[in-house]
């Protein structure tokens, strides 16, 4: 390999990765696929995945809200038509699943977003009048968009965009409780493989970007396959009964850059424990010891 393009590699390697572990994971990984112009090119999707634009980010994952907002009108509507007893149920929570999907769709198009396409194709292995089909297809879709967000929250927080870092670890804790629940539903109609529901510790993220979910969602038939289309927002209207919590949080106390939120603000009263705490958080985070036990004898006197 020239020295001139093994310069120009470390120093993509170097803005891409912010830690030592992690460049010489990447050029060991370029190394073995043969170095040179081979060696790029077999690399090449893996580090483009890796550097997700935001607009590719947000564009992909309003593109993913708007199949789950349609997908699951056409299961409602579908298989559970005309749902009773546990079945009623269930028809319950996709109503619920449908509108978070919807209020993801709004928050992203708010805020930029562009959805790559609004008419998608559903696969006769995805058919929606055919509940166990559905049911499993809801649940793979679901941990799908839980690799999405986790990739999404891996990019932005590592750009220092932490506002929607928090976004996207927020959307993420709602679609793994669809995944969860759409294996329950499973479980409940007899097929225990999806037991127990609740599966994983931590969630996983076998597709390192969110670029790689929609290439895989396309790769399934859900975007221009063969399958019959269905076009945003798919049928029957949004049942939102229920469902709070539509906007994303706002996490911003007022506190010293890098000290840890007690929930106190600065100069206000607190109790012993908080006190304690505070005190040997400002040691911990390297006030020192005069900083420390100052603001402990200041704590002291006052209770």
């Amino acid at each position: 390999m020239e020295l001139e393009r093994l310069e120009y590699v470390e120093r993509v390697n170097q803005e891409r990765f912010r830690d030592g572990v992690s460049r010489r994971r990447f050029m060991a990984q370029l190394i073995a696929a043969g170095g040179g112009a081979a060696g790029i090119a077999a690399l090449a999707s893996t580090t483009t995945a890796l550097a997700d634009s935001t607009a590719t980010i947000i564009n992909t994952a309003i593109t993913a809200e708007a199949l789950a907002v349609t997908y699951l009108g056409a299961v409602i509507t579908g298989a559970y038509a005309n749902a009773s007893g546990t079945d009623a149920t269930v028809k319950a929570v996709l109503q619920a699943a449908r509108a978070a999907e919807q209020d993801h769709y709004n928050y992203l198009q708010a805020a930029g977003a562009k959805p790559l396409t609004l008419t998608f194709t559903v696969p006769s292995s995805a058919n929606p009048n055919d509940k166990t089909a559905a049911l499993k297809t809801i649940a793979a879709a679901e941990g799908l968009f839980v690799n999405a967000y986790l990739a999404a929250v891996n990019q932005f927080a590592a750009g220092g965009n932490y506002k929607l870092a928090t976004v996207a670890a927020s959307i993420l804790g709602v679609e793994a409780e669809h995944r969860a629940l759409a294996r329950t539903a499973l479980v409940l109609g007899g097929d225990s493989s999806y037991a127990p529901p609740n599966d994983v510790a931590f969630e996983q993220a076998p597709l390192p970007s969110v670029s790689a979910v929609g290439q895989q969602l396309q790769q399934l038939g859900f975007i221009g396959g063969s399958g019959s289309q269905a076009q945003y927002p798919g049928p029957g209207s949004i049942d939102s009964t229920g469902v709070s919590g539509t906007t994303p949080p706002s996490l911003s106390p007022e506190r010293t850059p890098g000290m840890p939120n007690t929930g106190v603000r600065p100069g206000s009263d607190a109790g012993p424990e908080l006190g304690v705490a505070s005190g040997l958080a400002g040691l911990v985070l390297g006030g020192g010891v005069v900083a420390a036990a100052t603001a402990l004898r200041r704590r002291a006197s006052r209770g």
